[in-house]
């Protein structure tokens, strides 16, 4: 179910597409609880719970808990958890928890704890903590505690702590 506020109290009146996505658009903010699935478009900032998934575009907001997975353009700022997949482009900035997977290109910035993989492209900074996997591209700068996993290219920038392995792909 979407709301239009946390407390429940005012439903949102917006139907399914042919795909069974909810399709969001204009300058609000929806709540989705329950099983949904979310295409967030313009303006938008959504907040999901449970099992459920979002496409956001233009300047929206998404943050995700449970199994969530998550595609944020332009200049999204997304937050995924548990064992969400999160894949953020253009200017995104990511964070996610758990086991979660991330791809962010362009100026993104990624923080990844468990046992997330990362993959960063551009001039995009990551911290990746315990058993993390991280291939950056580009002028990327990498941080890399605990056991994690750290393949550079191009002119990045690697810190590894504890650990953590680089393998070094730089020309």
């Amino acid at each position: 179910m979407i709301y239009l506020d946390k407390e429940k109290t005012k439903p949102a009146d917006i139907k399914q597409d042919e795909y069974g996505y909810y399709v969001l658009t204009g300058d609000n903010t929806y709540y989705v609880f329950g099983d949904a699935k979310v295409i967030a478009m313009d303006k938008v900032k959504v907040y999901l719970k449970e099992n459920s998934r979002a496409h956001a575009f233009d300047y929206s907001k998404v943050i995700a808990f449970d199994n969530s997975e998550v595609m944020a353009f332009g200049n999204s700022k997304v937050g995924a958890y548990d064992n969400s997949e999160v894949g953020a482009y253009d200017n995104s900035k990511v964070r996610s928890y758990d086991n979660s997977k991330v791809s962010a290109y362009s100026n993104s910035s990624v923080e990844s704890y468990g046992n997330s993989e990362v993959i960063a492209f551009d001039n995009s900074k990551v911290s990746a903590y315990s058993n993390s996997s991280v291939e950056s591209y580009g002028n990327s700068e990498v941080m890399a505690f605990g056991n994690s996993k750290v393949s550079a290219y191009d002119n990045s920038k690697v810190r590894s702590y504890n650990n953590a392995k680089l393998i070094d792909k730089r020309g």
